[in-house]
């Protein structure tokens, strides 16, 4: 039986949900606040947030600082979804690229990112708190998506 997925933008009711998802992927939670998701899509299904994707805002420009699917859900379509609301939202906040450093760029590069020098990205990116805490030179390939 096919689920019904609805995707909408988080409020800060979702934090915990939007933690536990990414508590599932693995992902290291101790840093996460509930102010961060300012600029959360999620997926949601039978009242339960399954799927969440998370952008800042710097400028004209955002970086993409979480996404997780938990696992059971995954390969449905959810996280390419979900990524394609998000473009919509970078339009609504007059964004015109969207930046990530990821080890797995095939997903992205399907749905139009392109993988580019990591010197090219924009210094107010590079220089966040969120960039400095979260990524790596050694293990991070640099992506970008002009909206």
């Amino acid at each position: 039986m096919k689920r019904r997925i609805i995707y909408q933008r988080a409020n800060v009711l979702d934090y915990r949900s939007i933690a536990n998802v990414f508590k599932a992927c693995c992902f290291n939670v101790s840093d996460f606040a509930s102010s961060e998701i300012v600029h959360y899509i999620t997926a949601k299904t039978e009242g339960k947030i399954v799927a969440a994707l998370g952008i800042e805002q710097y400028g004209k420009h955002a970086l993409i600082t979480a996404v997780g699917v938990i696992p059971e859900y995954r390969n449905m379509g959810i996280g390419r979804r979900m990524l394609l609301h998000t473009y919509q939202l970078a339009k609504n906040l007059q964004i015109s690229h969207i930046h990530y450093f990821t080890e797995d760029t095939r997903f992205f590069q399907k749905l139009g990112f392109t993988i580019l020098e990591r010197e090219m990205a924009p210094f107010n990116v590079i220089k966040s708190d969120k960039y400095n805490r979260s990524f790596t030179e050694e293990n991070k390939l640099y992506l970008a998506y002009k909206v």
